[in-house]
């Protein structure tokens, strides 16, 4: 992780350098005295249209969550509503609210827990750009509403032809609206942050510019095209700090196949002609916001890394799968969940990053628990977890821990689901997750502790 770098007001920037840090040993241990069972609390989640996203509240009020839906049995036409499933301190019954915004499957939705329990925040953004933000209070409803909030979320100074990815973070139980080009020349990033009021009026702007890997060979990508980014911001956490933003990129680099020696010339620096062709990259990067004496900083560390250098590798022309990513008060944990992936783990007080390999990558991610992180396997008969315990321990080798991979690759994950009918399962909140199934229903659940057998 590099050393704290405040982040400038609108067009200014922020360099950040790297400086080495220590490490701990992560730890991968079935230490507690209870295991993990999926406890339904809506079977099926009662209301009319899909599923799309929930929030379920904090466990004094079990049961209690907000839910998003599609369809039009939601809404008379392919339109989006928000429900409120009541919790045993709900004091009323709020009705179904209509946001009068189509759902397409282009439709991107970020539906967050709020600095308060019992809030939730919703994030639409269309095909075109156009944004819209809602919050939502228990026992109120709708408190706040912004149909046009694309309008203050891209600097004049930030061109992108390609069109935006917007989130809502929390940083110090702040709003703030993360904006970041889809696409791009050149190997740096570009992120645009607006600070939000409570209803949703923007307060501030700022700008945020950085090479993510300057002391790698990616850095000499001038020509780099940026093709695909990911974000994937993380706020899901009591007591947190910092706010912590995956950054999943794919890049491709034209270049002159005759001269992949050693000292070579690239391409556009020879006169005579050449056969060029492309190398893909792949690479992740985990930024921490936070806020210090009233000023918003930014550190980051690499995650990981990938070169291919033709266009039938696993890279190639195919879409990334987004990361997931889930914490404890020691680590922060990245699952990657493509065949070159796994789960990599960054500490927080001394960053070093590891590697852990999974056997089945492609149907695993990482999910939150109330207090630690674990790894959710989707399988043929159900869904395996398997907690994640980070120690403070001393660790050797930063990178690389071959004992610990083979504990993590040895050890037998819980079941907590069993059924072939599950299509796939998302978080719905700190500890709470929702099945879907092939049937169309879905089942909002939390992860509680059982007695050992």
């Amino acid at each position: 992780m590099n050393a704290w770098a405040p982040i400038a007001r609108v067009a200014g920037l922020a360099l950040l350098s790297c400086a080495p840090g220590r490490e701990r040993a992560i730890q991968f241990e079935d230490v507690h005295a209870c295991r993990p069972v999926f406890s339904e609390l809506w079977s099926p989640i009662p209301v009319a249209g899909d599923v799309r996203a929930v929030v379920a509240d904090a466990e004094e009020n079990r049961g209690g969550a907000w839910v998003l839906s599609t369809g039009p049995a939601a809404a008379g036409a392919d339109g989006m509503v928000v429900h409120r499933l009541p919790g045993p301190i709900d004091e009323t019954t709020l009705p179904p609210d209509p946001l009068g915004l189509e759902a397409t499957a282009e439709t991107r939705v970020s539906f967050t827990p709020g600095p308060r329990d019992g809030q939730a925040w919703l994030l639409v953004q269309q095909p075109d750009s156009t944004t819209a933000a809602f919050v939502y209070e228990r026992g109120v409803g709708r408190v706040a509403s912004n149909d046009a909030l694309h309008r203050s979320s891209a600097p004049p100074a930030m061109a992108a032809p390609d069109g935006w990815i917007r989130h809502l973070i929390f940083v110090a139980g702040r709003p703030y609206l993360l904006s970041a080009p889809k696409g791009g020349q050149g190997p740096q990033l570009r992120l645009h942050l607006v600070r939000l009021s409570s209803q949703l009026a923007a307060l501030a702007s700022f700008d945020l510019v950085f090479d993510p890997y300057p002391e790698t060979e990616w850095s000499d990508w001038s020509d780099s095209v940026l093709e695909q980014l990911q974000v994937v911001p993380f706020t899901d956490f009591p007591r947190a700090k910092t706010t912590d933003i995956i950054l999943q990129e794919k890049r491709t680099f034209t270049f002159d196949r005759n001269g992949l020696g050693e000292g070579s010339e690239p391409a556009h620096a020879r006169d005579e002609p050449s056969e060029q062709t492309k190398e893909y990259a792949h690479g992740s990067v985990l930024l921490r916001l936070r806020v210090a004496e009233r000023r918003l900083e930014a550190a980051w560390h690499v995650v990981s890394s990938h070169r291919q250098w033709d266009a039938d590798s696993q890279i190639g022309e195919a879409d990334l799968a987004p990361p997931t990513v889930a914490r404890d008060e020691f680590t922060t944990f990245v699952f990657e969940p493509n065949p070159w992936g796994g789960l990599y783990a960054i500490q927080h007080a001394d960053p070093a990053r590891r590697r852990f390999l999974h056997p089945d990558p492609t149907h695993a991610s990482v999910v939150q628990l109330p207090q630690a992180a674990a790894i959710l396997t989707l399988t043929a008969n159900g869904a395996d977890l398997l907690p994640l315990i980070d120690l403070p321990d001393r660790g050797s080798d930063p990178w690389h821990d071959p004992d610990q991979e083979a504990a993590l690759l040895q050890m037998t994950p819980h079941p907590i689901l069993s059924e072939a009918s599950l299509q796939r399962i998302q978080p719905g909140g700190r500890g709470h997750l929702v099945a879907f199934r092939h049937d169309g229903s879905a089942t909002l659940g939390e992860i509680a502790c059982a007695p050992r057998e």
